[in-house]
């Protein structure tokens, strides 16, 4: 899937614009209707742990387009007008975004989807402009939001959103150097780990079909070893691979990590995509994979403040 990102700040600090392009394993109609239908609408709008409810969609020109996002301890209304519709190829939405009973910013997108020979291709243009400088956050936050959102489109168009986890971090350091930690075999030792384990990269290859081996080392004398397999290197904007560990201990997962700049910081989207429900089943519930990502995060995130 290509991800192409375009993005201006105003010199006012006040409003920001961008556009992302990526293309979808699916029919133009039905991307279209993910974007019309209330029901499959609220399956995947918002960023990542954000929840969309009471959605409203009339498909025509001045019809409403509102809806309800809930997550990170906010509730934020969205009452919106279609401003341009074509069945199947456009849309185009005017909106305002109300906390508590007040517009905090305005704000505007429009779709265009055109069929390729690989499945249908969206291109996003996504406006806004805050009422107060209190909302600055809302516009570094911006490209990341969207970016989260697309993606859960796919998973959800894909039928893999019931089977994935989804971990995030916000990391005090430009994508470049975060993304660096990932693909560098020194890099990745020092911090690829639940806490209180060791690590050892070897074999690193980031050609095509190549990938690492990882060993880690527990407090208690255990020893997990794990196969990379890279699927996609897109520095500094994405990282693909499948992990397998020796010993089929955790079940084989496709993990996509998504590196997104905020201000001063950059946003990691850290996708695990489980061949089944039941093997998500399995890792989440009973081997706590969430917890070993948080910690080694979290490991990250103190190596970059240094």
């Amino acid at each position: 899937m290509e991800v192409r990102k375009a993005s201006s700040l105003s010199e006012t600090a006040k409003s920001r614009e961008i556009s992302i392009s990526r293309t979808y394993a699916t029919t133009p109609q039905r991307l279209f209707d993910y974007f019309k239908d209330p029901l499959k609408l609220a399956q995947w709008w918002g960023p990542d742990h954000f929840i969309t409810n009471e959605v409203e969609v009339e498909a025509r020109i001045n019809g409403s387009y509102s809806l309800t996002m809930t997550g990170m301890g906010m509730s934020q209304r969205i009452i919106g007008a279609i401003t341009e519709y074509e069945e199947g190829r456009t849309l185009a939405v005017q909106s305002q975004v109300v906390h508590e009973g007040v517009t905090i910013l305005r704000s505007y997108f429009r779709i265009v989807i055109e069929e390729e020979e690989s499945g249908a291709r969206l291109t996003l243009v996504a406006k806004a402009t805050i009422e107060n400088e209190y909302m600055a956050s809302a516009l570094l936050g911006m490209y990341a939001g969207w970016n989260q959102s697309l993606q859960r489109l796919d998973d959800e168009l894909q039928g893999r959103i019931d089977r994935t986890l989804v971990v995030l971090s916000g990391l005090m350091a430009t994508a470049g150097d975060v993304y660096e930690y990932w693909v560098s075999p020194e890099k990745l030792a020092q911090w690829w780990a639940p806490k209180d384990f060791t690590t050892i990269v070897s074999d690193m290859d980031l050609g095509d079909d190549g990938g690492c081996t990882i060993t880690m080392s527990g407090p208690g004398g255990e020893k997990i070893v794990s196969r990379i397999g890279y699927r996609e290197i897109d520095p500094p904007k994405r990282l693909h691979f499948r992990r397998s560990d020796e010993g089929a201990l955790d079940p084989a997962v496709d993990v996509l990590v998504l590196f997104d700049e905020m201000g001063p910081q950059t946003v990691v989207s850290m996708r695990f995509v489980f061949d089944s429900v039941s093997d998500f089943d399995k890792t989440v519930n009973t081997l706590n994979v969430k917890k070993g990502a948080e910690e080694s995060l979290e490991r990250l995130r103190t190596l970059l403040l240094v």
